[in-house]
């Protein structure tokens, strides 16, 4: 029998719009179904309709049934974690479920040891980073064993590492017997273990196999290695980093590559950090930190989950203070913040209201808005959006309507907290030309970030946070001595001698 069953399935919200198309599908015992699109487009909507009890309000045509137990992972970190004690908030699930209390505590200390979070057992959560949030909340889901797990975006606040110890054990409940539904953008890790991949496009939801995946005209999460197999002309069928390998070789001597250029930058020092120290609780996090940012700079701050990222921007902003140090911020000059939860970016009913109040506040004429949007295209989808609440938004669209946000009122110096976490693969190539667009007029950015693709691609500089100090490099050298992209890793065993080839092709010849 079926775990998850869905029959001419469409759903349509209060404001007429329909996000979900006579979709049919089943899933079996153990099946991955990956859900891919752009923001907006429905995917969020479909994982709370299979949840009943947490399903958006709107019209319902066709049917969903679960046949077992089911847990939903919602994408936004902070409505996952209710209590102040981190191991209240991992039991809680299974005290909710009526589990008795030794398999409670048993199971507990296993999950923790297993997800390698043991350290955060009796932290507070209001101390945790966002990566470190996400992890307690797959950890309490894992403990109650469901018949069908679903996914909201969970790899989108972990680091590298974190992100393969999550695929690692997502894989492990699935092998038991577990049907898992994820949304996610991030694909490298997951594509090739889905059996069933589900295509949201242009209004239209499409079902694939990876037998007939070619077949889409259009997959917005490929990865990039992926993607670079299409432009030379290969064919893939088991979409794994092995096979994207093997054909590059066998066409290794045909392919021409053009390098990315070497951003330049300098000028005046917009932002100066000197012997920052700061600690939670007498807890150190970061040790006689310092850090500059130059004019024109695009500066990404690395490092694991809860290493101090989200806190040394907290310090830049004055959100927090610093036990010893200083922090000089050039004259005449304020910045611009993104937080990690694009939430708390608003402040009115509606994107309109919100937009025009910042405006008005900042002395920005109204028609600076017009202007963006034809500027900037990515943000042209929004416009539609401009009466709704900030709260009735995708995740993704919310993101995007807080960096436009930022963007509008034109803060010289802008400090990004994970601006890229929730974005499909197109809004994030984008948001890399705006950002490097901004740059060139003199505009000054500190970005905090896990992607290395987002990295390589906008980077001037890169600074490594560990154990509270900043080793600062420039991009061509962080890479790929510290770090690798998607593409790297699959192109170093080909090996193909330059490490930028994204704007490949086959000689004529070929």
């Amino acid at each position: 029998m079926s775990v998850l069953d869905v029959n001419d399935f469409t759903f349509t919200y209060k404001n007429g719009k329909t996000v979900l198309h006579q979709l049919s599908l089943s899933l079996e015992k153990g099946q991955m179904l990956l859900l891919c699109g752009k923001n907006g487009c429905g995917k969020s909507t479909l994982l709370r309709c299979i949840k009943e009890d947490v399903a958006p309000k709107g019209k319902k045509e066709g049917t969903i049934a679960v046949n077992g137990g089911c847990q939903i992972l919602f994408q936004d970190c902070d409505k996952n974690v209710i209590f102040r004690s981190a191991y209240e908030d991992l039991i809680f699930p299974a005290c909710n479920a009526g589990l008795p209390e030794e398999e409670i505590t048993r199971k507990a200390d296993e999950i923790l040891n297993l997800f390698g979070i043991a350290h955060l057992k009796h932290r507070d959560t209001s101390t945790l980073s966002g990566g470190e949030k996400q992890l307690l909340s797959l950890a309490s889901i894992f403990i109650l064993e469901p018949d069908l797990l679903l996914l909201d975006e969970p790899l989108s606040q972990l680091d590298e590492e974190a992100k393969k110890i999550f695929t690692e054990k997502l894989l492990l409940i699935k092998n038991n017997g577990t049907a898992i539904v994820i949304a996610e953008h991030h694909t490298d890790m997951l594509l090739e273990n889905s059996e069933k991949i589900l295509i949201f496009d242009n209004g239209n939801n499409t079902l694939y196999t990876k037998e007939n995946l070619c077949d889409s005209p259009a997959f917005p999460n490929f990865p990039e290695y992926v993607a670079l197999e299409h432009k030379l002309g290969l064919q893939p069928h088991t979409f794994t980093k092995q096979e994207a390998v093997s054909g590059l070789r066998a066409i290794k001597e045909q392919i021409h590559s053009t390098p990315l250029p070497v951003f330049s930058h300098g000028g005046h020092t917009r932002i100066a950090c000197r012997d920052i120290a700061f600690s939670y609780d007498s807890t150190p996090v970061l040790n006689h930190l310092s850090f500059t940012l130059q004019e024109g700079e695009i500066a990404f701050i690395c490092g694991k989950n809860g290493v101090g990222k989200s806190t040394f921007i907290h310090l830049i902003c004055s959100f927090l203070k610093p036990e010893a140090g200083t922090v000089q911020i050039e004259n005449g000059y304020t910045l611009g913040y993104l937080a990690q939860n694009p939430v708390y970016s608003f402040l009115k009913d509606s994107l309109l209201e919100d937009y025009r109040y910042v405006m008005q506040k900042n002395h920005c004429d109204e028609s600076r808005m017009e202007q963006m949007f034809a500027r900037y295209p990515v943000f042209a989808d929004l416009k539609p959006l401009l009466g709704q609440n900030p709260l009735d938004l995708s995740g993704g669209e919310r993101a995007k309507a807080a960096l436009f946000k930022l963007i509008l009122i034109g803060k010289r110096i802008m400090l990004l907290d994970e601006p890229e976490k929730h974005l499909d693969k197109n809004s994030i190539e984008e948001l890399s030309f705006i950002l490097k667009d901004l740059a060139q007029k003199e505009f000054s950015f500190v970005i905090v970030s896990h992607s290395p693709d987002f990295i390589y691609n906008t980077a001037h500089t890169v600074s490594l946070m560990e154990e509270g100090k900043l080793t600062k490099y420039e991009r061509d050298v962080y890479f790929p001595q510290y770090a690798e992209t998607s593409l790297y890793s699959v192109v170093k065993e080909v090996p193909i001698e330059v490490f930028d080839v994204k704007e490949a092709e086959v000689k004529a010849d070929g």
